[in-house]
Formats: C-alpha cells, sequence, structure tokens
C-alpha cells in the first residue's frame, strides 16, 4: 500500500514510499499542507485563504490547477474532489504526519521539532499566513503543556534526569519559564550538582537582565538563596524617591489658539455655572500639548486642577477616569477640611476607595446613621455634591484627555455635572478626530446649555512648518527640497515635525536620517543606553500611567538606578511624571512612543512581561471593594501574557461585581457593597463589550484548560450572567440556550446551586411569556435539587415562584397560601441579611397581585404599599420598586382615582428610566396614554401609546400585549382621528 509521510512539525517536507517528493509552486503546496491538517476541507475554504484577492472564475480555475499539479507531483490519487464542493484524503491511500501523531500519542512531545511549517510563506495569501500563525501558536502551547506534563510525572517519582531534559525542551519553546528553571535547579541539586544550579540561575539572570530588563521571580530567587552559603543580593528599597519633573517640551506656534483659551478661560473664571471646551484633532496634531502649556500659563494658586486621561482598553470599564478626579479632590478636602456628609462619604467609598481615607479619619465604621443615609443617597448625587461643595473654595478645572474613551457611566456623571446649575467647574478636554459619534450625548447637553465651546486643532501649513523648522534649526541649513521633504513626510503634523526638530539636533544632517517617521522613532530610542531601552521595554507594557514603586519591583535595577534612568527619558522628552494620590507615576509623553516601543518588541519577550506585571498586581489585592480597579488591569496583563485562565478569573470577578443582582427583577442575592451602583449602572454596550471580552479569552483557551475547576465555575457563573440579561430583554433565542448549557455544565459538574439558579432563570422565562406549563417543569425541578442537596437557603425563592405560577393559573387560594409560607420560611430563619427584603417585598407585590385579579383594588393597593415600604425600612434604592408603582397604579385606575393613579405611574417611569427596566414597562406606559387621552391629550397619549408598543413586542410577554392591544383601543376611541403608527 502506498505511503505518504508529511513532516509539518519541522521544515516541511512530504515523501512517497520514503522518496522525497518535490511540491509544486508555493501555493499548491499550502493547500496540501492544509488538507494534511484538516483532512477535509472545501474548495471555497481553500480560495477563501490562497486566493481571496482574485475574481472568483479566476480563484477557481487557480484551485483546480492547484490540485491537477499536485495529482501530478505525487502521482496517486491522494487528493479526491468529486464534486464542485468538498476536497478530501483519500481514505485508501496511507497518510501519515508527525503532527497526528504528536497530538494522538501519549509521547508525540518528541515528534515535535523546530515549530509547525518552520520557515514556509506564502506570498499574497494572508488568510493562510493568519491560519498557519494561529495553528503554530496553539501547537507551541500544546507542546509546553505535554511538556509541563511530562516535568510533573517524573518531579513524582523524582526521576531528575528526566526533569532536566523535558524543562531543557521547554526552555527551547519558552525561554522565560521560570517554573521549569526552578524545576531544573532542584533537579541539578538533588543529583548532588549544586555548582549547575548556581550556572543555571545565574544564566537565567542574565537572559532576563539583557533580553527584559527585570529580575526573576521571588520564589526563583528564594530557591537561589537556599542554594547559597551567604545571601549576596538585598531587597530593594521601597523608598519613594524624590520627584523629577520634566519642562514641557519645544512648543511652537498656536497664537490664536491660546488667545481663543485665554477669552474662554477669562469668561469661565467670571461665572459659577460648568462650562465644557472641546480640543478636537488627528493625533499627534498637538491637542495635549496646547492644553498643558495652557494650563501652565495660569495662576495655579486661582484654580484646582485636576487631569485625568481616557484609555481604549478600559472604554467599557465603570468609572475609570473619575478615579484619579476622586483621589485628587479627597486630598483637597483633608488640605482645605472641607466638610462633607458622612452619608456622602460612605457611599462614595463603595465605588472610589480613595474615600477611605475620609471613612477611617472620621470613624465611621460605626456610624450606622451615616451608612442608612448612604443608602437613601445615589451615588452621582454625591458625587456631584462633592465637586460643588470643593468647587465652592476655588474655581476646578478638569481636564480630561481622550474623552472619547471615556465609559457611558462616566459620561453620565460628566452630563449631570454640565446639568448642574451653579457648580464652579470648567471641564477641558481633548477629543480625536473620526470619534465624534462617542460625545454626541456630551456636546449636545451642554451645547443646549450654552456651556460648549468647541476648537478644532488644524496640522500646521507648509509655510509654518518651514517656518518652525528654521527657527528651530539655526545652526543647520536646509534646502528648499530638503524642508519641503520633511514637509512631504510629516503632512505637518506637529508630533512628527518635532521628531524631524530632534532627530536633526542629534546628527546635524538630514542625509544622515531616513525620512521616514518609523524610523525617526527608532533612531531616537537607539540612541538610548540598552538598559534605558530595556525600561522603557517595561513602562511600554502600561496603557496609562505606572507607579513608580510597580515599576521598581518589576525591574531588575535598584530603585536609584531606576529614577536614574528614568530622569534620561523625561530629558528626552519621552516620559513625563504625574501625580496620582501622593505617589509619584509615569507615563509616556505620547500614545506613539509606546505603541512603538510596544510593537518592536517580540511576541515571548511581551508575553513573559505582561505576565511577570500580572503577579505583581496580583500581590497588591485586597479583597476588598477597591479591587474591582485593579481587575481591568489584571485582565490585561494575564490575557497579553497568554495566562487566558487567570484572565478569564478576573473577567468574572469584575463582571460580577457589576452586573451580581441588576439584571434580576427580584434579585435572590444582594450584596450591599455593590449597592452603590443601583445608581449608575454598566450599560447594555458594555455590558455586550465585557461579554465579548469573556467570549474572546475562552475562545484562546484549548480543551484541556477548560477541565480545570476554576475554569468551569467561570463558564458556568457567565453563562448565567450572559443568559439572563438575554432573557430579561427578551432575547429568548439566544437567552434559553446559555441557561440550558449552564445547567448542564453546572449538573455534570455537581454545582448544585447554579443548577438551580439556571431552573429560576428558565422559569423567569415563562413568566416573561406568560407560560406556567414551562414555569411548573422548572420549579419543579429547582425545588427537587435543592431539597436533595440541601440547599435550604434556596427554598424561599422557589416557593415564591411557585406562588406566581398559581397566581398564573388562576389558582388564588392556593397562590396565596403559597406566597405567605415563602414569608414565613424567611421569618423563621430569621436571616438578617438584606436581600430577603427583596423577597418579602416580592411576595407583598404578588399577593397585591392576586387581589388586584380578584377585583379586590383597596386590598391590591395596600400590598404594593407594603412592598414599597418593605423596600424602604430595607434601605433598598432598587429598581423592581418600578414594578410596585405599576401595580398600584393599575389598581388606582380600578377604583377611579386617577389623580392617585398618575402619581404612581409618574413614580413607576422615574425609576423604569433610571434602571432602564423592561417588565411591565409596556403597561405603565399605556395607562398613562390613557389618562393623556381622557385629558384630550391627544400628542402626548399617542406617544405613550407607541412606547406601549415597543416595549411590549421586545419583552414578548402575552399579558402585557393583550393589556397594551386592550388599552390602545380605548385611547385610539378617545383620541379619535389622531394619526397613529404601531411601528
Amino acid at each position: 500500500m502506498t505511503l505518504i509521510k508529511g513532516a509539518l512539525l519541522d521544515s516541511p517536507r512530504v515523501t512517497l514510499d520514503d522518496r522525497i517528493i518535490k511540491l509544486p509552486y508555493r501555493k499548491a503546496e499550502a493547500a496540501f499542507y492544509y488538507l494534511l491538517v484538516m483532512k477535509r476541507t472545501t474548495r471555497d475554504e481553500l480560495i477563501r485563504l490562497l486566493w481571496a484577492d482574485f475574481p472568483e472564475d479566476i480563484a477557481r480555475k487557480n484551485l483546480r490547477n492547484a490540485l491537477y499539479q499536485l495529482r501530478k507531483a505525487l502521482g496517486v490519487d491522494v487528493i479526491l474532489a468529486p464534486g464542485q464542493t468538498e476536497v478530501f484524503l483519500n481514505p485508501e491511500v496511507k497518510v501519515i504526519t508527525d503532527l497526528d501523531q504528536f497530538l494522538s500519542d501519549a509521547e508525540g512531545y518528541v515528534r515535535y521539532k523546530k515549530g509547525f511549517l518552520e520557515g514556509f510563506m506564502v506570498k499574497d495569501a494572508s488568510d493562510f499566513e493568519d491560519w498557519m500563525q494561529g495553528y503554530r501558536h496553539r501547537l507551541q502551547e500544546r507542546y509546553a503543556r505535554d511538556l509541563r506534563q511530562q516535568i510533573l510525572e517524573a518531579e513524582a517519582i523524582n526521576d531528575n534526569q528526566k526533569i532536566i531534559a523535558m524543562a531543557d525542551r521547554l526552555l527551547e519553546q519558552t525561554p522565560y519559564d521560570e517554573k521549569s528553571f526552578r524545576s531544573m535547579m532542584r533537579s541539578y541539586s538533588a543529583l548532588g550538582e549544586n555548582h549547575r544550579s548556581i550556572q543555571v540561575y545565574e544564566a537565567f539572570c542574565q537572559i532576563l537582565k539583557k533580553e527584559l530588563g527585570i529580575q526573576p521571580e521571588i520564589e526563583t530567587q528564594q530557591l537561589f538563596k537556599k542554594m547559597m552559603t551567604e545571601r549576596n543580593k538585598n531587597t530593594p528599597s521601597n523608598r519613594i524617591g524624590d520627584g523629577t519633573t520634566r519642562e514641557l517640551k519645544d512648543f511652537y506656534g498656536r497664537e490664536k489658539e491660546l488667545i481663543w483659551l485665554e477669552e474662554i478661560y477669562s469668561q469661565s473664571m467670571r461665572h459659577l455655572s460648568p462650562q465644557l471646551v472641546l480640543l478636537s484633532g488627528e493625533a499627534g496634531v498637538g491637542k495635549t500639548l496646547l492644553l498643558q502649556v495652557f494650563l501652565a500659563k495660569q495662576n495655579i494658586s486661582e484654580i484646582q486642577l485636576i487631569s485625568a486621561n481616557c484609555y481604549q482598553q478600559e472604554e467599557s470599564y465603570l468609572l475609570r477616569p473619575w478615579q484619579p478626579v476622586f483621589s485628587s479632590l479627597v486630598e483637597i478636602v483633608e488640605k482645605h477640611s472641607i466638610p462633607l456628609p458622612s452619608g456622602w462619604i460612605c457611599q462614595m467609598m463603595k465605588q472610589f476607595p480613595s474615600f477611605e481615607l475620609l471613612y477611617h479619619k472620621r470613624n465611621l465604621a460605626e456610624d450606622q446613621k451615616a451608612w442608612e443615609a448612604s443608602l437613601h443617597q445615589p451615588l452621582v448625587e454625591a458625587a456631584v455634591g462633592i465637586i460643588k461643595r470643593i468647587a465652592s473654595v476655588n474655581k476646578m478645572v478638569l481636564s480630561f484627555e481622550d474623552i472619547h474613551w471615556m465609559d457611558q457611566a462616566s459620561q453620565q456623571l460628566l452630563l449631570r455635572v454640565l446639568q448642574e446649575p451653579a457648580v464652579n467647574v470648567l471641564i477641558m478636554a481633548t477629543v480625536r478626530d473620526g470619534y465624534e459619534n462617542k460625545t454626541v450625548d456630551l456636546k449636545s447637553i451642554a451645547s443646549r446649555k450654552g456651556s460648549l465651546k468647541h476648537l478644532e486643532i488644524e496640522r500646521f501649513t507648509q509655510k509654518e512648518t518651514l517656518q518652525w523648522l528654521h527657527s528651530t534649526l539655526r545652526n543647520i541649513t536646509l534646502t528648499n527640497e530638503e524642508s519641503a521633504l520633511i514637509f512631504e513626510e510629516t503632512g505637518g503634523n506637529p508630533f512628527f515635525v518635532s521628531e524631524y526638530i530632534n532627530a536633526l539636533k542629534t546628527h546635524g544632517d538630514i542625509s544622515k536620517l531616513s525620512v521616514k517617521t518609523k524610523d525617526i522613532l527608532q533612531s531616537r530610542l537607539m540612541e538610548l543606553p540598552t538598559e534605558v531601552q530595556k525600561l522603557l521595554e517595561l513602562i511600554s507594557l502600561f496603557f496609562h500611567r505606572v507607579s513608580l514603586s510597580l515599576i521598581t519591583n518589576v525591574s531588575s535595577a535598584d530603585e536609584d538606578k531606576v529614577i536614574e534612568m528614568l530622569q534620561q527619558l523625561f530629558n528626552q522628552g519621552i516620559l513625563k511624571e504625574a501625580w496620582d494620590g501622593g505617589k509619584i507615576s509615569i507615563q509616556f509623553v505620547h500614545h506613539k512612543f509606546r505603541e512603538f516601543v510596544y510593537e518592536n518588541q517580540s511576541e515571548s519577550k511581551r508575553r513573559h512581561l505582561h505576565h511577570r506585571v500580572g503577579v505583581q498586581l496580583e500581590k497588591g489585592l485586597t479583597g476588598k471593594n477597591e479591587d474591582l480597579l485593579r481587575y481591568t488591569d489584571l485582565i490585561h496583563h494575564f490575557r497579553a501574557s497568554g495566562n487566558y485562565v487567570q484572565a478569564l478569573r478576573y473577567s468574572m470577578l469584575y463582571l460580577n461585581g457589576h452586573l451580581d443582582y441588576y439584571h434580576e427583577l427580584f434579585p435572590s442575592t444582594i450584596q450591599p457593597e455593590h449597592l452603590a451602583r443601583q445608581s449608575l449602572y454598566m450599560d447594555r454596550k458594555e455590558t455586550t463589550q465585557n461579554f465579548d471580552q469573556v467570549e474572546k479569552i475562552m475562545s484562546m483557551m484549548t480543551p484541556d484548560e477548560f477541565y480545570n475547576n476554576d475554569v468551569i465555575m467561570y463558564k458556568i457563573s457567565y453563562l448565567h450572567l450572559k443568559g439572563r440579561l438575554l432573557i430579561r430583554e427578551g432575547n429568548y433565542k439566544l437567552g434559553i440556550p446559555s441557561i440550558k448549557e449552564m445547567v448542564a455544565l453546572a449538573e455534570a459538574n455537581e454545582k448544585w446551586d447554579y443548577a438551580v439558579y439556571g431552573h429560576q432563570q428558565l422559569t423567569n422565562y415563562g413568566i416573561q411569556t406568560q407560560q406556567p406549563e414551562v414555569m411548573k417543569e422548572h420549579i419543579n425541578e429547582a425545588m427537587k435539587i435543592a431539597v436533595t442537596y440541601f440547599l435550604q437557603e434556596l427554598i424561599p425563592v422557589l416557593l415564591r415562584l411557585k406562588g406566581l405560577y398559581l397566581l398564573m393559573i388562576h389558582d388564588f387560594e392556593e397562590a396565596e397560601k403559597t406566597l405567605l409560607r415563602a414569608v414565613e420560611v424567611v421569618n423563621v430563619r430569621q436571616d438578617p441579611h438584606r436581600q430577603y427584603g427583596v423577597h418579602m417585598a416580592a411576595c407583598q407585590y404578588y399577593l397585591g397581585e392576586i387581589r388586584r385579579n380578584q377585583g379586590m383594588h383597596e386590598d391590591a393597593v395596600a400590598y404594593y404599599k407594603k412592598a414599597v415600604n418593605t423596600f424602604r425600612d430595607n434601605h433598598l434604592e432598587h429598581h423592581a420598586i418600578a414594578v410596585f408603582y405599576t401595580g398600584m397604579g393599575q389598581a388606582y385606575i380600578e377604583l377611579k382615582d386617577i389623580k392617585e393613579a398618575e402619581r404612581c405611574l409618574q413614580c413607576a417611569m422615574e425609576y423604569y428610566r433610571k434602571y432602564d427596566v423592561y417588565w411591565r414597562r409596556s403597561i405603565a406606559n399605556v395607562y398613562l396614554g390613557l389618562i393623556s387621552a381622557t385629558r384630550g391629550e391627544s400628542g402626548q397619549a399617542v406617544n405613550y401609546m407607541k412606547q406601549a408598543v415597543s416595549y411590549a413586542n421586545l419583552i414578548k410577554n402575552p399579558y402585557e400585549m393583550s393589556v397594551v392591544e386592550r388599552i390602545s383601543s380605548d385611547i385610539k376611541s378617545k383620541i379619535g382621528n389622531q394619526p397613529y403608527s404601531k411601528k
């Protein structure tokens, strides 16, 4: 039988009966390698990979020719393509590849050589290149995992020779894997070869210092110290070095823009109302530098200047740009002894950890009244109140860079500040061209209030560029041709013009320079000492400011040396210094420097450095609310390092911190420390972005990684969050499969509480779609699990859902008994947690629904009021109250008390708008439409009716749809010929 062998884990080659076959041209060769991997594919897939840029008829012709040439070269029908669709390997021809042996054999790692299709390249086939690189990377990770498993097995039986051999193999692929180095060191020591252990350690230190500019992990250092007779390495000092500040780099022109800013600033100093100044323009045009120069000219004693940056990587993270702002405001409060209500401090501390300073200094831990006051004070109002009070001392100037990357919650807070009639604040911000849609609401509200001032920053003209060159380079003569060439290359963009000027000052002659801006940046950085370049590479890992202490902890140099190197970078105008909460922080002067330095490092170097930073950041976790701020950085660094398990872990911790209760109508648990977020929540867009991030992280994980118990738990938790949001929004097509997958995964891994939560969500689906039989099925399943596995704390909620089921099938007597039982179970347990206030209020609401369905409307109102009061007594400012007021409004309509009905329905609408809740929202709208129609307000009635139809169609609840249809008919009969569209 013909035997074809394929070597794919080295420089690729194919043999036919041990005779090397010369394959035809590269794209045909690539198609064959793809088939050797995939075994079966389609013509369309091969065309997409190799001839995507060709017209379809030519692409198909090229594929036919490639298949023909392959058959001709191989001499046998290895490839079959009988129809117009599929292409596959002939099952009658024996084909063996080292890749298949690597993937299937327990010791397949011995087959791995240099790497998948090493050295193989295909021109004009970017999709194939992407596939090849991605597959190569996955195989590298599989190879590394296999070797790590071999090391673990060898360690279990103390086979030190094998440990050394496997670690040596692993380090060829992952040269910065410290765990493997430690295994090798321990094995040499166990074999009595301590000198080899020391040699391994010293060689590894040199690799880290030379290539990454960092030192080994603490565990590695401690292992080395145990093997040494004396310590020769002191722990670096934790002393914070003296701050160094960089002068603003040379600034040219912009006289008109500075005069404009001066006029706006002078006007704002005379008024107490908030103002918004937007400086827009392309990247590198000088928006930030213009703002810095302008602010540097002001009398700092007259204002309170606070600066913050917005970063693309944090666009979906709540309130990140405001964290440094409120850190500075806390310092101002302390400095000026500004009195703040205790409730404000307690409320703000939940979202802004900097307020813990005030919290502890004012001994609020035992102040019950302060905590109660915070529960009634929305976060936004507390934040605005604090800004207003501090701004009353001195004019406050808030500067936000790249405001287009500001998250929605931060924009909500900024909009609220702008809407305050008398707050002595000037907001100055930069925004990049092309992102205008991200600041539409901000500009719209500021324009309506007359508080928006907008300045578009343009590139320099050719005349201005040449004047800048000649005025700055007095000792260097440029010909007209050379000057014109610089303008052509830079287009008048100030960032690149200034880089040319710096390069010319260094080299003195344009002939020594490439005219490519990328090479200008390269030459600028290459002039730095090697160790300084390594430090710069480390700092480039951070897309925002990084503390001096963190840089020192990760770097291989001691603190004094780090400060010395940083001073060089300050003087070079590459980095600048900032103060964050009394601590020194470092950041790049311009994002283009950071991007350039980061992108010019090898992927393996970046991955290892990101891992080291992530490990260091983990040490700073406190287990307190402030950790939410650190999770975003941990996600960034672990994801970039390829540690997808840790990236997933912190993504889920972040999501659970913000979505743990919000997307439930009556949540079964509420964590008191998260109550602050009730008034400023993660909106749908940000939630989707975070979900996409989690899915992308999971897509990068290998199947083996999902066997990790923690990862399984993260996936269950994610499916729960996603499924309940989709069901709440009426997207049952995607929501139900997510929850069913969650239940199956939970049951398979004996996570019985989550299995119950899943059945609760499917019960919610039955509630929303008015399907009692669906409710009954999943309530019974959940109850069976809760009883079998002694999950007594879940019984009250299940009884409540059963009571609702009985209500829906109009068994009112049994429904009431069951709901009262659900309340009694809680009372008997005497559980002090606040979440049971939600449960009890929900039961009272459903008892109100029973009375309303029985026509006992006064009793119904009494129960609805009990539900509202239960929330208030338990200090719960929560979105479910909208539903209570809606039911109350319906009951008052039946009692003909239109005034009270409208008051209740308007209260409901306030909560609906505040929390973007859908449940029963259509009913509140349609009854308000009926009241408007009764008063002859036809336009208002139609608007309410349209919104009612929209929300009813969204949630697809038959009860709501029937109510909307019935009341809409009444409205239309009252308004007569008023135009109406269901669209």
